[in-house]
């Protein structure tokens, strides 16, 4: 979540978008894959994984 804060004024508006979606929705966040998280964030597969490396992420758990 700290990432996310310190982060969210370089992300894209589509980053924003799963960012919000990520906040606003935790628990479930912790059981949807990637391809869910771009569907319900609006988003795409691409947008969720750039966003996860923007954050320092290296894989896709965010």
């Amino acid at each position: 979540m700290n990432r996310i804060i310190e982060k969210f004024d370089t992300l894209t508006e589509s980053e924003r978008r799963v960012c919000n979606y990520i906040v606003q929705n935790m628990h479930e966040v912790e059981t949807i894959n990637i391809n869910e998280l771009a569907d319900k964030s609006l988003t795409s597969k691409t947008v969720v994984i750039t966003m996860s490396r923007s954050l320092g992420f290296q894989d896709s758990r965010i």
